[in-house]
C-alpha cells in the first residue's frame, strides 16, 4: 500500500506522522551539513591566512639576497 493509497484508509494518520519524523530528521541532517560546511569553509580561509603570510615573509627574506633573479624566483613559488 503506497502514500497515495493509504491517505484514504485508516494507516494515513500513521504515514503522515512517519513522514513527519523523517522530515524534520532530514531538516536537522541539513542544519548540521551546514554548520560542518561552515566550519570547514573557516578553517580552510585560515590555512590560506597563514600561507600567504609565510609566503610574504619567505618573499621578504628571499628579497634580502643579492642576485635579483632569487627574486623573481620567489614568485614562482
Amino acid at each position: 500500500m503506497g502514500i497515495l493509497d493509504s491517505l484514504r484508509g485508516g494507516g494515513s494518520n500513521k504515514e503522515l506522522e512517519d513522514l513527519r519524523r523523517e522530515i524534520t530528521t532530514l531538516k536537522n541532517q541539513l542544519k548540521l551539513s551546514d554548520n560542518e560546511k561552515t566550519l570547514h569553509h573557516q578553517k580552510y580561509l585560515a590555512i590560506i591566512d597563514k600561507t600567504h603570510a609565510f609566503m610574504e615573509r619567505l618573499k621578504l627574506l628571499v628579497g634580502t639576497l643579492e642576485d635579483s633573479f632569487v627574486l623573481e624566483r620567489c614568485w614562482d613559488l
